[in-house]
């Protein structure tokens, strides 16, 4: 490949394909772009076209109801005086790993007057997780696994279910309810609770 070797090499076109549903479909990047062939005079201008339609044309039609709830929800002057990031963690909340403690003092426990080793056992367990699997527990429990960017207004509720130790935990992720069977010991807990965030599908989806 030499600098000038580029219309040769790639046999590009300033089009853009993608899949939809198993049928590659392409569209123009510019007019009549089927015809206008990439060479090296004019290679940054289809870089910068198919990033262009990429990162922006190719989502408008999705992104733009998005756009307009957030507006709706959070427009005005005040918009402006966020940075980029703030956005993001305003709309994504935190990635950053949490300690189960700060969980655990937001935390409605019912049902366990006699099994508190359950509970225990439950909150051991948590603090022993590696951070990519509380990520995972918080999707499990709420639906999303990121912490909201006012964390401290999550609520959970701990529920003990019943004597079934051998079913697995149940999360009801509409009111960040989590239900524990009485396990008869913390490894079977740990076990059973790891099973569950690893197999769960959200609404069918992995």
């Amino acid at each position: 490949y030499r600098d000038d070797d580029v219309e040769d090499t790639f046999c590009l076109t300033f089009e853009a394909s993608y899949d939809a549903y198993g049928e590659v479909v392409t569209v123009p990047l510019v007019p009549n772009g089927a015809q206008l062939a990439v060479t090296s005079q004019n290679r940054v201008e289809y870089v910068m076209r198919y990033l262009q339609w990429v990162l922006h044309d190719s989502v408008a039609k999705q992104f733009e109801p998005f756009k307009r709830g957030f507006y709706y929800v959070c427009g005005g002057n005040a918009l402006s005086l966020f940075k980029a990031e703030e956005i993001e963690l305003m709309v994504r909340g935190s990635g950053v790993d949490w300690d189960p403690a700060d969980l655990m003092a937001l935390t409605e426990v019912v049902g366990f007057e006699e099994a508190v080793e359950v509970r225990d056992w439950f909150w051991e367990v948590l603090g022993e997780m590696a951070p990519e699997d509380r990520s995972l527990f918080l999707a499990f429990v709420t639906g999303s696994d990121r912490l909201p960017m006012a964390w401290s207004m999550l609520r959970l509720k701990l529920v003990l279910l019943g004597g079934e130790h051998e079913r697995l935990p149940v999360a009801h992720t509409c009111f960040n309810q989590l239900g524990l069977w009485k396990y008869r010991s913390k490894e079977e807990l740990r076990d059973k609770l790891v099973l569950a965030l690893n197999e769960s599908e959200g609404f069918g989806l992995k």
